[in-house]
């Protein structure tokens, strides 16, 4: 829900029911449990612009771009055209009927395009507040008693979200705890606008859409403050650092990109960073990754990703993700999807499989786009 959006300020909310519903067939005793809480979101924030140069295209005739150029390229022309013709007169005297005609008029007449792109950097400032209601439980003690437990959890839907066991959870990880936590993003990209090449028999072509955008580099900065904390050192209070950046190099498909997750607190201390290059080929892209993970001072875990996506068709993609284990050489992680998406671009379907340490699953995604330029998954299994 927007309750405000005048100029650079915006101002929004959304609230989340969370809910998740189990069946036990085999047990003999509450062979049902339930799980339910809500999450609130607040968003407010404002953008800074700064626009350097104007993206057009100027004609401009070949006689006017150097004006001494031009004069000294006449001069030159004209003594090897009279140079030219007394060879060929003292060779054939008498034998010449005519010559062909000057090309320097056509030349002098030909135009010349130019293309001027402009750029805009662009800082935006966001702060997002999350807010965790009590959850409500249901049904079997029996599986309530497992799930309060990291180790009884299958996988991050179980977990229960309350504060004790969101820390158990997100310790190791890079999520934002949602009971009562602020955090702050300063947000910098860069883009470049360039003229599109000329189309005059494609239908309103040369009325809208002229001009082509382009993210060139990009630099973004995450800070979350947990305020259930209670610890007065400020230190302890902070969530993850996360900063990550990137840029593209347009003539070669070459993207680079990097991210840092760093910890504060005195009980978990270690950092993540992660180093990608991707590079376009063909009809999709593939890219390779270095990750590095520190924790409390012991040696870092290091692996190696690649990852690819291909769209033979507009409507089908086809993209995996692979990461393998350095020190344990292992295998963490195989993922395949396989992804439609009609040209309407109002939905998606997702077909994959997954295959890392802990399972092996199918998996199935249905998105829908709500007319915000982003989609929201119905379906996750």
């Amino acid at each position: 829900m927007t309750f405000f959006r005048k100029g650079p300020f915006d101002f929004t909310s959304k609230i989340i029911w969370d809910r998740q519903d189990y069946v036990f067939p085999y047990e003999k005793e509450e062979q049902t449990f339930s799980k339910d809480g809500f999450v609130f979101e607040s968003s407010m924030s404002f953008e800074l612009e700064k626009i350097f140069g104007l993206a057009y295209e100027e004609k401009l005739p070949l006689n006017q771009l150097d004006v001494e150029k031009y004069r000294n390229f006449r001069k030159k022309s004209e003594r090897k055209k009279a140079q030219r013709k007394k060879e060929l007169s003292d060779k054939n005297a008498g034998g010449l009927i005519g010559e062909f005609p000057s090309s320097d008029n056509y030349y002098k007449s030909q135009d010349i395009s130019i293309k001027k792109d402009s750029y805009k950097h662009s800082q935006m400032f966001i702060f997002n507040h999350y807010y965790l209601t009590d959850q409500n439980y249901k049904g079997s003690q029996k599986f309530l008693n497992q799930i309060s437990s990291s180790e009884g959890a299958f996988d991050h839907v179980d977990f229960l979200k309350t504060k004790k066991y969101l820390n158990t959870q997100l310790s190791p990880s890079t999520s934002l705890p949602k009971e009562n936590t602020l955090e702050v993003q300063w947000n910098h990209s860069v883009i470049r606008k360039s003229v599109k090449d000329y189309q005059p028999f494609r239908d309103g072509r040369s009325l809208r859409d002229n001009f082509n955008f382009r993210e060139v580099a990009y630099l973004n900065i995450s800070q979350g403050i947990d305020f259930t904390v209670t610890d007065e050192r400020l230190l302890n209070r902070l969530t993850r650092l996360y900063v990550n950046g990137g840029t593209t190099f347009e003539e070669t498909g070459t993207t680079l990109s990097f991210s840092e997750y760093y910890f504060f607190s005195e009980s978990f201390k270690g950092h993540k960073f992660n180093l990608d290059v991707g590079q376009r080929v063909l009809s999709g892209n593939v890219s390779f990754g270095w990750e590095q993970n520190t924790v409390n001072g012991l040696e870092p875990v290091r692996n190696l990703k690649a990852s690819f996506s291909l769209s033979p068709v507009d409507v089908w993609n086809f993209s995996g993700e692979f990461k393998w284990n350095l020190q344990e050489k292992v295998n963490e992680l195989s993922l395949y999807q396989v992804t439609y998406k009609p040209h309407n671009n109002c939905w998606r379907l997702i077909w994959g499989y997954k295959d890392d340490q802990s399972s092996k699953k199918f998996l199935f995604n249905f998105l829908v786009n709500f007319n915000d330029n982003s989609f929201t998954s119905l379906s996750d299994l």
